[in-house]
């Protein structure tokens, strides 16, 4: 009975570790990224890591495809920021049916032909296909009928998608040509879906065919019938979107929101993805439709108020932000002048909330300069409040009260006039 018990201890032991099987590949070793998907099979979890930030370019000659070709198993690549690139004319991403392929943190890039090449479905899913954080650039997708493909944190800025199955879209920016959809089902949630325009195409929904279900969340064009109350519809879903650069991360091109971005807050909760194409967690106070979630640290926790602000309208009233820590303390420093027209130079740290800062003042009085020397006599008084409001990297409204006469209360807006280099701001 104990040899019989150990046997089954064994073979149990081999079946778990047969079950999954993770394999590194060197940056640009497109051969061996073929034979890691071509080694997985219907009984085998192959994971695919391959090198942060590499390139997985296809080339003609002597070097081999680099695309992704599954045609049995359950493949996942974790990209890592990696650049993936097929033949020209070729297909990059092809999963046959009964195969399953999910892909993380890529960049896929076209290829150089040349010529404009024929329209071709470059990305084909006969399948079960999963794109996550993944910039699909001007490629054309299209998912089969009976297969089943979903977009989470995805970004498009041309290609088009053709489903004839099931294709479900979560907080993604789809700023491409139109979804042709016959198939079973279309669910959008939380994603950037524009209009279409151009000098020969009138304004139109970019989903075409049935109409998908919006589970809400959703940036759409003005032309869409089948928005939902708690979808967004604009003439311009595209305003308030940056271009398409690296915005953090791994370095996957993605559209980042400003702060006035109609994308904002428009998210709905149960449905937003717990980090963006960038891995920052989702959300900051509200869920962002798309693949970018506006980086609320970027503005306030990590400096990005630092710098020179000014009253355009009155020059000569500067006003320096410096966050003194990461926390809620900012040192806040006035130049100005009372109503007499005498120079002053007012100063505080005070508490950050949000992009709201509330400071005790102070100022120096009675110095003067020695002759050769530093100034002596001069002693700390305290002036009053001022609050800064900014509504933006470049603009905000300055508040002030002070009981000395000789400056009293008032308000002022200030714009940005410099940024601190180590700083950055998003806007």
């Amino acid at each position: 009975m104990l040899r019989i018990f150990v046997l089954v201890v064994f073979a149990l032991g081999f079946v778990v570790s047969a079950r999954a099987s993770v394999v590194h590949v060197a940056d640009g070793d497109c051969a061996a990224l073929a034979d890691a998907i071509a080694s997985a099979s219907t009984q085998t979890e192959t994971t695919i890591v391959l090198a942060h930030g590499g390139s997985y370019l296809s080339y003609g000659g002597a070097y081999t495809d680099c695309s992704l070709l599954v045609h049995q198993g359950n493949v996942t690549v974790e990209a890592s920021g990696s650049e993936i690139q097929p033949f020209c004319l070729a297909r990059l991403i092809v999963v046959d049916a009964g195969a399953r392929l999910t892909l993380r943190n890529a960049s896929l890039v076209s290829p150089e032909c040349g010529f404009t090449p024929p329209l071709s479905a470059e990305i084909s899913n006969g399948g079960e296909l999963q794109l996550e954080a993944v910039n699909i650039a001007d490629f054309s997708v299209k998912n089969d009928a009976g297969a089943t493909m979903t977009l989470r944190n995805a970004t498009a800025r041309a290609g088009g998608i053709d489903n004839a199955g099931g294709l479900e879209i979560y907080n993604s920016t789809l700023l491409a040509e139109p979804i042709y959809n016959t198939g079973v089902q279309l669910v959008l949630a939380n994603s950037v879906v524009p209009i279409l325009s151009g000098p020969a195409v009138p304004p139109s929904c970019a989903v075409r065919g049935l109409d998908p279900q919006s589970l809400g969340g959703n940036v759409v064009g003005s032309y869409c019938g089948w928005a939902v109350s708690a979808d967004r519809r604009s003439a311009d879903a595209e305003a308030g979107l940056g271009p398409s650069q690296d915005n953090g991360g791994l370095g996957v091109p993605t559209f980042a929101p400003t702060s006035s971005s109609i994308v904002r807050g428009i998210g709905v909760a149960q449905y937003c993805e717990p980090t963006d194409a960038r891995g920052l967690v989702r959300p900051q106070g509200a869920c962002d439709a798309g693949a970018v979630q506006f980086d609320e640290t970027k503005f306030v926790g990590e400096g990005g108020m630092n710098g020179l602000w000014y009253d355009r309208a009155a020059n000569g009233h500067y006003v320096t932000i410096q966050r003194v820590h990461d926390d809620d303390t900012a040192l806040v420093i006035w130049n100005t002048f009372d109503r007499s027209g005498n120079q002053a130079w007012i100063y505080g740290v005070g508490h950050v909330s949000g992009k709201h800062i509330h400071v005790e003042m102070s100022q120096n009085l009675g110095g003067r300069l020695q002759a050769g020397g530093a100034p002596t006599g001069s002693r700390v008084s305290s002036w009053g409040t001022v609050d800064v409001d900014l509504t933006s990297c470049l603009a905000g409204t300055l508040r002030y009260q002070s009981p000395n006469p000789a400056y009293g209360s008032g308000r002022f807006p200030i714009d940005r006039l410099a940024y601190v280099s180590a700083f950055g701001c998003v806007d």
